[in-house]
């Protein structure tokens, strides 16, 4: 028997761990610890420990976001609980999202036996790297990280990249950037199906009917971004589905005028915790956000359109990830 620990710090990052934990050997344990969290849990962390068919044998916060000077302070404190906790399970594998969380390389660096680092797929650092500077990164952060908690730390040229990962889980094993390509790259599975998702979302304020029977899904802009235009284009392709429900940008004060009269998802929830009760001819339709990856990412078969005011850093990934990308000012 394999013992798995995964660390998430976001619904993303959940997902991800549920979507490995479910295709792990029935023989083999998983636990899920959950760090950098905010004192008020959002609602689907609020769901996490009724989840009865979750993969995993115990969930728990281990960590809270620490933003004031005190909170700072006790880091060190809650790395050492932490720590102790980690060396009974004795875990062989350990997983994590982004492998600059002090969480991870701490465990990593106090391990009696140091278990095969996994990284789990968090989005667009894996397909577009993140950018590090000589100076700030490579020198300052680096020498500031090992002076504060060991010299066993290990600064990544982007997220996944660092010394204390062997394996990476991503959607597009091809599309990663070259630092990735070093590791054993494995696809995730795709299983957002399996019906342990199915009863996490059943803790959820949800229509799931209406959501399982959709055809068109639409994800508002946020106010800040939203033009006429676009907002028309949706509304067209609004008219040409019998079964339309809107989500609206979570920071949204109202949903607009021209996409009104629909039946809407709450709009508190983020798209990956939706995707499970998605029906796989349903079409996916926003503006260029990481809601719609998110949506390719986990259910690469669903059809995914982004309205685009113009080329940005995030729509040639689009098009090379299989989403269409519907350009506003007609340059394409």
């Amino acid at each position: 028997m394999a013992r798995h620990l995964f660390l998430a710090s976001t619904p993303f990052n959940v997902i991800t761990a549920s979507m490995i934990a479910l295709e792990l050997p029935e023989e083999d344990e998983a636990r899920l610890w959950l760090i950098d969290q905010p004192k008020k849990p959002s609602p689907f962390m609020q769901a996490l420990p009724h989840w009865s068919m979750s993969p995993f044998a115990e969930t728990r916060v281990v960590s809270y976001k620490a933003r004031s000077i005190h909170e700072r302070m006790n880091r060190k404190s809650a790395l050492l609980d932490m720590t102790e906790t980690f060396l009974h399970y004795a875990p062989q594998h350990l997983y994590t999202g982004n492998d600059r969380r002090i969480e991870f390389q701490w465990l990593m660096g106090h391990a009696d036996t140091r278990p095969t680092g996994h990284y789990l797929d968090d989005g667009t650092y894996t397909y577009l790297g993140r950018d590090t500077h000589w100076l700030s990164d490579k020198v300052f952060d680096n020498f500031l990280k090992k002076a504060t908690y060991g010299r066993w730390w290990k600064q990544p040229s982007t997220i996944g990249a660092s010394g204390w990962i062997s394996e990476a889980h991503v959607a597009f094993p091809h599309e990663v950037v070259p630092a990735l390509r070093e590791k054993v790259l494995k696809k995730l599975p795709e299983n957002l199906n399996d019906p342990a998702f199915l009863d996490l979302m059943s803790g959820f304020d949800l229509p799931a009917d209406k959501l399982m029977s959709a055809d068109i899904i639409i994800l508002v802009p946020h106010e800040s971004v939203q033009d006429e235009q676009t907002l028309q284009a949706m509304k067209n392709v609004a008219q040409t589905g019998k079964n339309v429900l809107v989500k609206n940008h979570p920071r949204n004060t109202s949903i607009p005028e021209s996409l009104t009269g629909y039946d809407q998802l709450p709009a508190s929830l983020p798209m990956e915790t939706l995707l499970p009760g998605i029906n796989q001819h349903c079409r996916i339709i926003g503006d260029v956000s990481t809601a719609l990856l998110t949506s390719k990412w986990l259910r690469p078969e669903l059809a995914v359109t982004a309205f685009a005011e113009g080329n940005n850093g995030l729509t040639p990934l689009m098009r090379q990830l299989g989403i269409s990308v519907v350009n506003m000012k007609g340059d394409i």
